[in-house]
């Protein structure tokens, strides 16, 4: 008895929505496969099933699908099974691509409920027509959708998308409000909707402050809702790829929201032409006076830092991280006791998420920065030679409308081309391989015309540095009268220095560099892009900075901390390095080059200036003589300063006086021998002439 080989097949699945993947539409293209396999007794090797992926995208693009084509090429089967043709896809190219690739691979491709069948001409032929009437009937369907939504949408239904926190949609497509509680909470979204407008606009709560406090209350920011399924069209949450905990810029979103007051805009992302956005009215949760007052309180609020920026931050907007990209924003370093000093600082580093912080950036004094912009528009403003400009083409616009005409004649010549190569393809004089060729080419040659066309009629950068030029001409003719080549532009207002920013710079990038891994100090590297298409790199090394600080100093010390930052700034050294080196910390070294209030004894401030002065190399009366600002008069006091100038102890100056604490004691109350009362005023006589002259050494 004569026995055939049963053929090898695989069973391709698409839909192109997770909306049809939930409708089971996968199960019945595989149900129908299984009946087919098994009425024509062939061979099931695997299943390849597409879930919410679009007809358009190519074949070796889809997940299952480039699996499919990897099996083919590796001869695990001879057939390919599907529904229909259109779930190969829904482009005439795709699909023509698709069978093509396979076709290579010698399988055949067959469909379960069309003829169609690459081994015969006449199948060849019925695939061309039916991926046409696939294009054709997609096109169709979304001109149909795209009406269809316009009606929707002026009726206020809402049209797909996420449904926003507070809301449901029914089963008619209408948004309702939710006030089904929360699982595991006694609240509703409504309720929390509630909450955050009015800790903003009644409690005047930042956005970080509201998100702490809604994770704190366990707020699921994604969960499956329970209750009234039944009237509803569909869920519309998102249950997957959402954030796991409520972020501050979650917050600013909902609280920016027009939804909740009532109205939205639908269509302002429309790329149609000729498309009027359509107002829609909603269900309100808030009413529109807290709507406004919280948005007020948010505008009223600096989002770019969490900390409250004090002073007038003159880069503000320009400054740019170049690791992670984020701004840099201005604060205050409140440190200093009798004066602030201004930085700007990285948002990266306080990103709320901990992913997105950015470790390798550093704070830039602010006075270095600023000084370094204005230096660079004072030199455009004193060359001048942005007056000049590029001699603009006479004509230009007469060339560009010439070449867009040439390239909508060109785009139209193809299309006729591509309808030719199609009917010759009916025709039969041209295989598959060469409509699949002279497609991919037509395809090449439209997307650079299209890109050509693009940049046309956009604004080139010369443009724009032409138009910048320009306006800076006409700011040059008012400013040249009173500006000198030595003028300097720190001391205009803090407006004007701003519009001559505004004028001239488009952005500054911050590099934070360690010149090696040992290094204690950061180099920046700061690049400035101007708006007359010009860039220009800077490097600012610590040495740099730490020599301005230095002639800031200057020579007359008046006080400790002025001469303990002198001695650091004389070595080069850091505050980081030095409390490394001594053993001490920063905040230490900080604390007594900056004159603020101390918590330690007198004998371990004492300790600890020894141990600068050791590491410095200097005697320590070199620093102790700025520990007081004048001699005392008493003689207990006297005493006391002559112990911290000379740094030794109490005991050392009773032992140098020849009488012990007691017996001092008792001679300032009066009391005690005539010769005590010698030796301790003779002592303190001469201490008085030696403290004196040490001051005055200053």
């Amino acid at each position: 008895m004569k026995t055939f080989k049963k053929e090898k097949v695989a069973v391709y699945c698409r839909v192109s929505s997770e909306d049809q993947a939930e409708r089971s539409t996968i199960d019945v293209q595989k149900e129908f496969a299984a009946n087919y396999i098994k009425l024509y007794q062939l061979e099931l090797v695997d299943y390849y099933c597409d879930n919410g992926i679009s007809g358009t995208v190519p074949m070796k693009k889809r997940p299952e699908g480039s699996r499919l084509l990897k099996d083919a090429a590796d001869r695990r089967f001879d057939i390919v099974l599907f529904y229909k043709l259109d779930r190969i896809g829904r482009k005439t190219t795709v699909i023509l691509d698709a069978l093509q690739t396979l076709t290579d691979l010698d399988v055949t491709i067959r469909s379960m409920t069309e003829p169609l069948d690459t081994n015969t001409p006449t199948g060849k032929f019925i695939i061309t027509t039916f991926s046409g009437m696939a294009e054709l009937d997609r096109d169709s369907t979304l001109i149909r959708l795209h009406a269809g939504a316009l009606v929707a949408a002026k009726k206020g239904k809402w049209l797909g998308g996420i449904v926003p926190f507070g809301y449901l949609t029914d089963k008619d497509g209408y948004l309702v409000i939710n006030r089904e509680k929360i699982p595991g909470l006694e609240y509703t979204e409504e309720d929390i909707v509630k909450l955050v407008f009015n800790m903003c606009a009644n409690e005047s709560k930042s956005c970080i402050e509201i998100a702490d406090y809604i994770n704190a209350l366990g707020v699921p920011t994604r969960y499956n809702s329970t209750r009234n399924l039944e009237r509803r069209k569909r869920p519309g949450k998102r249950l997957k790829n959402n954030a796991a905990m409520w972020g501050p810029s979650r917050i600013q979103r909902m609280l920016r929201n027009s939804l909740y007051k009532g109205y939205r805009i639908y269509g302002l992302r429309a790329t149609q032409r000729d498309y009027t956005p359509i107002e829609q009215q909603v269900p309100a949760i808030v009413d529109v006076e807290k709507w406004n007052k919280a948005n007020q309180v948010l505008s009223s609020k600096s989002i770019i830092s969490p900390k409250k920026r004090q002073g007038q931050h003159l880069l503000q907007g320009f400054l740019y991280c170049g690791h992670c990209g984020h701004t840099y924003c201005g604060y205050a370093d409140r440190l200093k006791k009798d004066r602030q000093t201004y930085y700007y600082r990285c948002n990266g580093r306080d990103a709320y998420n901990p992913n997105w912080r950015c470790n390798d950036s550093t704070g830039i004094n602010a006075e270095w920065i600023e000084q370094l912009a204005l230096d660079y528009c004072a030199s455009i403003l004193r060359e001048q030679t942005f007056l000049e400009g590029p001699v603009k083409p006479e004509n230009l616009d007469n060339y560009i409308k010439a070449e867009l005409d040439t390239i909508y004649a060109s785009l139209k010549k193809l299309k006729d081309d591509k309808d030719t190569i199609l009917s010759l393809y009916r025709d039969r004089k041209i295989d598959l391989d060469d409509l699949t060729s002279q497609l991919e080419k037509m395809k090449q040659e439209q997307e650079a015309m299209q890109k050509r066309m693009k940049e046309l009629k956009q604004s080139s950068a010369e443009e724009n540095a032409e138009k910048s030029r320009l306006t800076s001409a006409e700011f040059i003719q008012k400013f040249r009268q009173f500006f000198p080549k030595d003028y300097d532009l720190k001391n205009l207002s803090y407006q004007t220095q701003r519009e001559v920013l505004l004028l001239f710079i488009d952005r500054i990038t911050i590099f934070s560099e360690k010149p090696s891994d040992k290094a204690f100090y950061t180099t920046f590297r700061v690049i400035i892009q101007d708006k007359l298409g010009n860039s220009k790199t800077y490097t600012l090394a610590a040495t740099d900075r730490l020599k301005t600080q230095q002639n800031k100093v200057g020579t007359v010390i008046s006080s400790m901390s002025e001469k303990l930052r002198s001695l650091r700034l004389a070595k080069g050294y850091t505050q980081k390095q030095v409390a490394n080196d001594v053993g001490l910390t920063v905040t230490t070294i900080n604390i007594f080059e900056n004159q603020r209030n101390c918590t330690r004894s007198a004998a371990t401030q004492i300790k600890t200036l020894q141990k600068l002065a050791d590491y410095y190399g200097v005697p320590f009366t070199e620093i102790s003589k700025y520990y007081y600002a004048d001699t005392a008069t008493e003689d207990k006091a006297i005493l006391q300063q002559l112990r911290d100038v000379r740094g030794v102890s109490m005991a050392d100056l009773y032992r140098e006086m020849g009488v012990s604490r007691v017996t001092f004691n008792h001679c300032l109350e009066g009391k005690g021998s005539a010769s005590s009362h010698e030796k301790i005023h003779a002592y303190l006589t001469d201490a008085r002439k030696w403290l004196k002259k040490l001051m005055q050494s200053r």
